[in-house]
């Protein structure tokens, strides 16, 4: 139909794939060099999920939410060890 427009796909890979493909590769090789902290990760998040809502009851109460955060992750520690 419009014959008299160029033609630009003579062959040409996108530019886009060969930089997707790039960040993926980072990508996977920044985590297989983190694999060790994962578990630390987890086990972090899990804690700051379970007692959050602890932190949001002592809040509630009108106390100051650092002070709250600090003894009852304290004392969640001095149990856990």
């Amino acid at each position: 139909m419009n014959e008299n427009l160029p033609d630009d796909s003579q062959g040409q890979e996108p530019v886009g794939r060969g930089w997707i493909l790039g960040f993926v590769a980072v990508g996977l090789v920044g985590l297989w060099l983190a694999r060790p902290v994962f578990g630390v990760l987890v086990l972090a998040m899990g804690t700051a999920w379970l007692l959050d809502p602890v932190v949001d009851d002592w809040e509630a109460r009108g106390r100051r939410r650092e002070v709250g955060i600090l003894l009852i992750f304290g004392s969640f520690l001095v149990i856990l060890t």
